[in-house]
């Protein structure tokens, strides 16, 4: 096998942050001094840790929904990352084996648990129905756009498939977050205002209609987000 044989990058992140532990630039040398620049990379594992058992509150507790989105934010900002896929889409309470060859194992890397005849998702699938179904941004294509919020807070604008402009908000912390969000290209007047968090019910999130103030050439907001959640906003 030589460099030429190498078509596309795969690998594995567990962190508090994986989707800021890409070591893409290290990557990047490595392609180009083996003469295969820019290949796609696929991060076809990602989550905040890797323990079969752990009990990690952003795996198994109430900052699984934050944790979700914000790497989901962090990874959506990454244009060099071809794709990246959640560890696991099994179950979390029953056993793994024998199709993983893992006996007894009952993985705490899941995002719902099985039930004999249906599923009942975990918190963190919440943060993915959010963004996948309540922003639109799994229907197809989306780009992002400029956003300014609060320092060290996770947000991601975007227009969605649809020329839907949005942002998602995620406050990773124990406090509710009152977060000022200007859209400097955003110039909708109103939209649909969508919370997920941990402790919420399993149906997924609530919208509500909501105003935004103009701007010169945007919008602005002011949203108050509840501890350790994501809020969606769907402009029209």
């Amino acid at each position: 096998m030589s460099a030429a044989d190498l078509w596309f990058v795969s690998y594995h992140a567990y962190d508090p942050h994986p989707g800021r532990r890409l070591e893409l630039d290290a990557l990047d040398d490595l392609l180009d001094a083996a003469g295969r620049p820019r290949l796609p990379v696929y991060l076809n594992e990602w989550n905040h840790n890797y323990f079969g058992d752990t009990t990690a509150p952003e795996v198994k507790g109430e900052r699984a929904v934050a944790f979700a989105a914000r790497t989901l934010i962090d990874l959506a900002n990454e244009p060099r990352l071809a794709g990246a896929a959640f560890m696991s889409a099994l179950p979390g309470n029953v056993p793994a084996d024998p199709d993983q060859n893992t006996p007894g194992l009952v993985i705490a890397q899941a995002i719902y648990d099985w039930h004999g005849d249906h599923a009942v998702l975990w918190p963190q699938a919440r943060a993915f129905a959010l963004f996948s179904v309540g922003m639109g941004l799994g229907e197809g294509a989306f780009r992002t756009c400029p956003v300014t919020v609060s320092d060290g807070t996770a947000a991601l604008a975007f227009i969605n498939h649809e020329n839907m402009a949005g942002v998602v908000i995620v406050n990773d912390d124990a406090e509710p977050l009152a977060c000022r969000v200007e859209l400097p290209t955003i110039t909708a007047t109103a939209g649909d205002l969508c919370a997920t968090e941990s402790g919420a019910s399993a149906s997924g999130f609530q919208c509500d209609r909501i105003v935004l103030a103009p701007t010169p050439g945007g919008a602005r907001v002011v949203l108050t987000i509840a501890p350790y959640s994501a809020t969606g906003l769907l402009c029209s």
